[in-house]
């Protein structure tokens, strides 16, 4: 540090100055004299030391002593606050003191340390900002995949952005009711290389704006029509629509509200039309501050609004959070009144819980709390929630030169302390020529336990099962020896991964192989030394193969596949679009790409769309490949055509033949005023007959008539006449009646 700068020991002079501190929680606009407030200002006779900075440029700082004087040992909070945006915080420098960052955004930074014995002086370090990159100021999701992007995240202005999504397998539902809003614009992403309509990924590009942007991510399962109606919220300050794009309709809305934490919600009502109803849609929000919103057969525009109050925001704090791991739900630190919470916990392996969660600032029922477990309602107060525990016995590792570092699990979470009798997994790493040939553990008092023997995992992890003493801390000795190494040689097109470079004779060795591309496969390993072929057991890109009783250097062949580069020809211009993928290249073909290259052995899948009217479809598409100059008709399964590679596929030829157009038999309907009629037309049923009676391949149409909804009215008479007049016979089963209609109908309905 530059001990020469000029010095601002922060000491309060005068009545004045020091009246002018008092507690305020506010940031001194000052750039260059920190503001010191708040906190224990005693006057005990331990000794305190004081905490200065050097000159202060372009922020201003708070501690939370008001003199800036600590005990050895006291928690020294700091909070910096940024003046000029053409700034940013850099760092802290401090030889006195280990300053650690807690929170920072691009305005404040929150930082502590912990007082040593003697003063302290530290450095504010600034930079000039990129005003060429903006950052993600905030991102939320409400989804339950997993987003690419986070809050912090900085891209410069222009570059195109990806967000992709991951952790399920997505669908072309999943994108239309995958909301993403950036700022004030609304964006559905699109499916990643999807085979058969799926994929396991979405993704949405975007151009980075000259400023910082918000994202919010929800998902609903609306229905979105063009016929469909507009649904709004009411202003409030208390919650917000997700899993909604204003600019869209729906004819049914199954979206959420998140409520703003503080604000406690009494009620949620909508109503379908300026005339509607208010319907009570209100359920109870919870810590998550998410509330389901169902809103079924949207006739017109729908209003929602909201009542509530803002009671303020409650603290959650937590003594002994490390002792615990939730399973179940995230810890919180906030919530409102009336909020529940439940989280339900194990213990981490460092920790053993010696009793039952305890509560200060709200009552918690007998039955609402184990030693797993707990539930409560946010009242008026702060909340601090104690989980009692002890930390268990420590584990150590004996010295050994061959061991270059380790590892230490239980239930696959990284400790160095576990219960008496625990189960636990140790993880060496060996210095390059040097194995472990196994291991055991010896008690606090030096009584030694079995010796435990390394194996591997299917990815070549080597570890080793071992358990803790009945009593007291745990030490591990570990048995060393020479091994036989492993080098990799230059591949081309791809690479080779192995977890570790030694082993002993007769191990397993496990490896990974990635291909350039798809069109690349593996071929077999050879020692480049010797040339020697290396028998492996392949599944699909990992393999393993027996070490044998020498040092290897390994060179993978990769070799390219066979492949058949394929057009697409026909009538295309018929087609409103058409998709083709193989399975394994994951070559993609439409009416833009009509040329592409497949892998001899994949599956390719064809899903062509035609233009479609409302009852039929008015084309007939037949698929074909060319293999060796012969054409071969494919077969639609559902609308897809799928078929296998073979060598000598040249072409995939669509052709698409219009069919002759039928026309729909017309209806004349003679009832009395007040009769109601109902239909159904091959089955299904319709409110109106016009446009639906449309004969099949035996040229009839099944009609059901159905009066004040019954198929055999006891106090009507049905009678249906054809085109010449002539009475249709009907077809009576047990509940209902059916017509074949063949022609153009009139429908008399008379009283009896």
């Amino acid at each position: 540090m530059n001990k020469k700068k000029k010095l601002y020991s922060i000491i309060l002079l005068g009545a004045a100055l020091l009246s002018s501190c008092g507690k305020s929680s506010s940031i001194d606009s000052n750039p260059t004299t920190p503001s010191i407030t708040g906190g224990d200002n005693s006057n005990s006779s331990v000794d305190r030391y004081l905490v200065s900075f050097n000159e202060v440029i372009d922020c201003s700082i708070q501690l939370d002593h008001s003199d800036n004087k600590y005990k050895e040992g006291e928690l020294v909070s700091i909070v910096l606050g940024i003046s000029n945006e053409s700034k940013e915080f850099d760092r802290f420098e401090c030889d006195d003191a280990s300053i650690e960052i807690n929170s920072s955004t691009s305005n404040r930074i929150e930082a502590s340390f912990i007082m040593p014995k003697k003063n302290v002086v530290i450095d504010v370090i600034m930079k000039d900002k990129d005003l060429d990159s903006f950052r993600i100021k905030e991102l939320k999701n409400y989804s339950t995949y997993d987003a690419s992007l986070k809050e912090g995240d900085k891209f410069k202005v222009g570059d195109s952005v990806e967000l992709i999504f991951s952790g399920s397998y997505f669908s072309s539902s999943d994108v239309s009711n995958t909301y993403i809003q950036i700022n004030d614009e609304y964006y559905h992403p699109s499916l990643v290389d999807s085979i058969n309509g799926s994929a396991t990924s979405m993704s949405l590009s975007f151009v980075m704006p000259n400023k910082d942007i918000s994202i919010i991510i929800s998902t609903g399962n609306n229905q979105i029509s063009n016929k469909g109606f507009k649904v709004s919220l009411d202003e409030n300050e208390y919650v917000d629509l997700i899993a909604y794009n204003p600019e869209e309709k729906y004819i049914r809305f199954y979206g959420g509200l998140v409520r703003k934490i503080g604000y406690k919600v009494t009620s949620v009502q909508y109503k379908i039309g300026a005339d509607g109803q208010w319907t009570d849609n209100y359920s109870l929000f919870d810590i998550s501050n998410i509330c389901n919103l169902y809103i079924l057969n949207i006739t017109a525009d729908v209003e929602i609004k909201v009542i509530g109050e803002f009671t303020g925001v409650r603290t959650i704090t937590y003594i002994n959070e490390d002792a615990i791991i939730p399973t179940t739900s995230s810890l919180y630190y906030e919530g409102t009144e009336g909020d529940t919470y439940s989280v339900s916990f194990k213990p981490h392996p460092k920790y053993t819980l010696t009793g039952k969660p305890t509560f200060e600032g709200v009552e918690v029922n007998d039955d609402d709390v184990t030693d797993t477990y707990f539930k409560l309602t946010i009242g008026l107060s702060d909340i601090t929630i104690t989980f009692p525990a002890k930390i268990n016995n420590k584990i150590t590792v004996l010295d050994n030169h061959d061991l270059d570092s380790y590892i230490i699990k239980k239930d696959n979470i990284e400790t160095d302390c576990c219960a008496s009798l625990a189960t636990f997994n140790f993880y060496p790493t060996m210095k390059r020529g040097k194995v472990i040939t196994a291991a055991r553990t010896i008690d606090s008092n030096g009584t030694k336990g079995n010796w435990c023997y390394p194996s591997d995992d299917s990815y070549g992890v080597q570890s080793i099962e071992m358990k803790m003493p009945k009593s007291g801390d745990c030490q591990i000795e570990i048995n060393s020896d020479d091994g036989f190494t492993i080098d990799i040689d230059k591949i081309d097109h791809g690479s080779m991964t192995i977890n570790r470079d030694t082993f002993r004779k007769n191990d397993r060795v496990y490896f990974t192989i990635q291909t350039e591309s798809n069109f690349y496969r593996f071929n077999k390993l050879i020692d480049s030394e010797t040339g020697e072929t290396i028998e492996t057991t392949m599944n699909e890109n990992s393999g393993y193969f027996t070490m044998p009783e020498k040092s290897l250097k390994l060179k993978a062949i990769i070799v390219e596949v066979e492949k058949a580069d394929v057009n697409l020809i026909g009538d295309l211009d018929k087609l409103e679009s058409i998709d083709i993928q193989g399975n394994k290249s994951l070559t993609r073909m439409n009416k833009d790409k009509i040329l592409g290259t497949f892998i001899v052995g994949e599956y390719i899948t064809i899903l062509p769309v035609t233009l479609k009217s409302q009852y039929q479809d008015d084309y007939i598409v037949t698929v074909k490949k060319i293999v060796n100059g012969k054409e071969e008709e494919i077969k639609s399964e559902y609308g897809s055509y799928s078929f296998s590679v073979e060598e000598g596929l040249t072409d995939i030829v669509v052709s698409v033949e219009e069919k002759a157009q039928v026309k729909s038999f017309k209806a004349t309907i003679n009832k009395p005023d007040g009769v109601n009629l109902t239909f159904k037309v091959n089955f299904k049923s319709v409110t109106s007959l016009d446009d639906t009676l449309i004969p099949g391949d035996d040229g009839k149409a099944r009609l059901e008539i159905f009066v004040n909804e019954y198929a055999k009215p006891s106090d009507y008479n049905v009678q249906v006449l054809d085109n010449e007049n002539n009475e249709v016979v009907a077809v009576s089963g047990v509940t209902s009646v059916a017509y074949m209609i063949y022609s153009d109908i009139t429908i008399n309905i008379t009283a009896k």
